[in-house]
């Protein structure tokens, strides 16, 4: 299938990019200047430990991941619904550090930090097509690079998924790119392709397709015309069918993993947040990443779900989002990009925004890990090329806000140092917060604080008292000092509030063996390995249990 008018000649618009004479040499110092600045700034990660926010379920206690790369553990990646999502490349990967490396946290970091440093000189390329310019695309990518908004996604080990998705997507827009200027069944099949890998590191990239479209429509039309004489036109029509394969990929990747978070009982049903809190919701959050975005100031690990029900607080955001649609469409004809990139923008929020709500945050900074991408494209019009009019003041003031980001990743990075610092600085930047109350109770448990991990579980419930997860940590604590009755109490009562964790079942499980009734802890393990097939305590304790039965009824 063919989109464009051959008869215009050259039909590499979007490739004829401009550069210095010496192109090769502006390439390697762009790449250099990626690379020591991504040092500078995540190298600290290197000494830093697991958060156990995921970490556990993804790396510690996941039997599968801590084989390495196995057949069975291959089998694995590409058959478990494992934390309510299927992205069997994203196994693979952490299958590979722990082949390479064993369960060393540093050796994961360093292959984030590689995984988004590659990133960046995507993004470089990416804006090099759109812009034509090395400089508008070089300060841009390293915004990128070195945003606060994307230390989430690169200090936290478990959100490795996201670094591999972006990967992918990014590639994925470079090769339609070489696929528009010239169309051919091998370069949409590599298109195609590369699809399949992203949507098996993350689901967030169903948008995929709509993104191609948006470009169809705003970018390769109107930004990359030799001269006015040789328009390209393109056949919307045509355009729209030659998607149709990437769409039903969307559309089965987006029934599968429905049925993951579905299975794993991460979906809140509109008992719990009906459609009207839903549209706050999302609306809200679409502003937020863009103030984030501008000013990333007071960024957290989690910010819970907002308590303000007022009427402003739902129309106004709605209101303010149609209003940046509607002007960003009357200006496309001359400003093709700030509607490519806004589109972008929004289109790949759209699976976390919390129109389907999946935990119980408002937003998350790692979401914005691509959808970034697109607000970069926005600001393509706002760097002046070189000998132009303000190029000298406006390159200054692009170094002083890369500067600035530089300096507020920095700390943010370091709060990702342990579990502790992170959830400290949650309680610092949302102030009360049931999730970090449970994290900091967890943290102090571990090291056999039990007075301030009770404390913190007592918080938690004080602030949530629906919240399950407070519970089953009091029952840790009490099942620590050897009550077994106040635990088992405890883990009931947690799984009454909703708990449908594998943890719960596993102590539970042992709650009940130790007070002799072995048959029902056994019972208790079965359901945990039924939620995590890969939980080694449960195993463990589930041989051990079951040994004891049968030299019980061996007695």
């Amino acid at each position: 299938m063919t989109f464009l008018n051959r008869s215009s000649g050259d039909l590499r618009l979007s490739t004829s990019t401009t550069l210095e004479p010496n192109g090769a040499l502006v390439y390697g110092l762009v790449a250099c200047t990626h690379l020591v600045i991504l040092l500078l700034l995540y190298s600290q990660t290197y000494s830093f430990d697991y958060v156990y926010f995921d970490d556990a379920e993804y790396v510690l206690e996941n039997s599968a991941v801590r084989a390495g790369l196995t057949p069975d553990g291959v089998k694995w990646a590409f058959t478990s619904f494992h934390m309510s999502n299927w992205h069997p490349l994203t196994w693979l990967s952490h299958m590979l550090d722990v082949s390479l490396f064993g369960i060393d946290p540093g050796w994961a970091h360093l292959h984030n930090i590689a995984l988004h440093g590659i990133n960046s000189l995507l993004v470089y390329a990416v804006l090099l097509k759109y812009s034509k310019n090395w400089w508008k695309a070089c300060v841009l990518s390293l915004v990128f690079l070195v945003h606060p908004l994307h230390v989430e996604s690169v200090a936290w080990i478990a959100e490795r998924k996201d670094l591999l998705c972006a990967f992918f997507f990014l590639l994925g827009l470079l090769l339609y790119d070489s696929y528009r200027a010239r169309p051919g069944k091998l370069l949409y099949t590599l298109v195609f392709l590369v699809y399949v890998l992203a949507l098996m590191a993350k689901p967030m990239a169903v948008t995929f397709p709509v993104v191609l479209l948006i470009l169809d429509f705003f970018v390769y039309p109107k930004c990359f015309q030799t001269a006015p004489a040789s328009r390209v036109k393109i056949d919307y029509y045509q355009a729209i069918l030659e998607k149709l394969p990437l769409f039903g990929l969307s559309a089965a990747s987006c029934v599968v993993t429905i049925i993951a978070q579905d299975t794993g009982h991460a979906l809140a049903y509109l008992e719990k947040h009906s459609l009207t809190a839903r549209w706050r919701t999302a609306t809200n959050a679409y502003l937020i990443y863009l103030r984030q975005f501008l000013f990333p100031v007071d960024l957290a690990a989690f910010y819970p779900l907002p308590e303000s029900k007022s009427l402003a607080n739902l129309l106004f955001p709605g209101f303010a989002l149609l209003i940046l649609v509607a002007l960003a469409a009357m200006f496309a004809s001359v400003l093709p990009l700030i509607a490519a990139g806004l589109y972008f923008y929004l289109a790949t929020l759209i699976p976390v925004i919390g129109l389907v709500q999946v935990g119980g945050q408002a937003h998350a900074d790692r979401y914005m890990y691509l959808p970034s991408v697109g607000l970069l494209v926005m600001c393509i019009y706002l760097i002046p090329s070189k000998g132009k009019k303000h190029f000298e003041l406006c390159s200054v003031l692009a170094l002083f806000f890369i500067s600035y980001l530089m300096m507020v990743s920095y700390w943010q990075i370091s709060y990702w140092e342990n579990r502790h610092s992170l959830f400290s600085r949650v309680l610092d930047v949302t102030g009360p917060n049931y999730r970090a109350y449970t994290h900091l109770g967890g943290y102090y448990l571990d090291r056999g604080m039990l007075e301030e991990a009770r404390r913190q579980s007592r918080a938690a419930v004080a602030l949530k008292p629906e919240s399950p997860v407070a519970y089953r940590l009091m029952g840790h604590i009490v099942l620590s000092e050897g009550k077994l009755q106040a635990a088992e109490r405890f883990y009931y009562l947690a799984l009454a509030k909703g708990d449908y964790s594998a943890e719960l079942q596993n102590n539970l499980g042992i709650v009940l063996a130790e007070q002799g009734r072995i048959a029902e802890g056994i019972k208790a393990l079965e359901k945990a390995l039924q939620i995590e097939p890969t939980m080694p305590k449960a195993q463990l304790n589930l041989q051990l249990y079951r040994r004891r039965t049968i030299q019980k009824d061996s007695l």
